[in-house]
């Protein structure tokens, strides 16, 4: 009777392992890959924002500018405009390795007012967290786009 006893607690034990440990398995895959969404989602938003923001400074005319101030994902390892200032580009970690998004704009961007074309809108490399941006029309049409301190 003790014996038979054992051997359902056993089963019962054995089966509650057997359901636990894919479900925490799938669990674990789920929860990074919604981790990697999210970075993800927060870089296309800081994106959007930015190329937003060129086009209302642009729209108040030469010599305005605007501050916007944004959280920067944490991951995030550069943010360049191209050599053409025709794409901004945020670098970042993600599960997969470096991911680069890329947004397109109309305008023209500078990364700051006295490096011109290309390079960073980062004074002294990329970090996370609060960060202010400066975007400044130029007589050209162009925007200029520069961390602020």
């Amino acid at each position: 009777m003790r014996g038979q006893v054992s051997v359902e607690y056993l089963v019962i034990i054995a089966f509650t392992f057997a359901i636990l440990v894919p479900a925490l398995y799938f669990f674990s895959a789920f929860s990074q890959d919604s981790s990697s969404n999210v970075a993800a989602a927060q870089n296309v938003r800081l994106g959007n924002e930015m190329i937003a923001t060129s086009v209302k400074v642009v729209a108040q005319g030469s010599g305005s500018w605007l501050t916007l101030e944004t959280t920067v994902p944490d991951g995030v390892k550069e943010i360049n405009v191209s050599k053409d200032g025709k794409e901004l580009v945020i670098t970042f970690d993600s599960p997969y390795g470096e991911t680069s998004a890329v947004f397109f704009s109309d305008l023209t961007l500078n990364a700051s007012l006295s490096h011109g074309l290309g390079g960073s809108v980062f004074r002294s490399g990329a970090h996370a967290g609060l960060t202010k941006f400066r975007f400044t029309a130029q007589e050209s049409g162009q925007v200029a786009i520069e961390e602020r301190p």
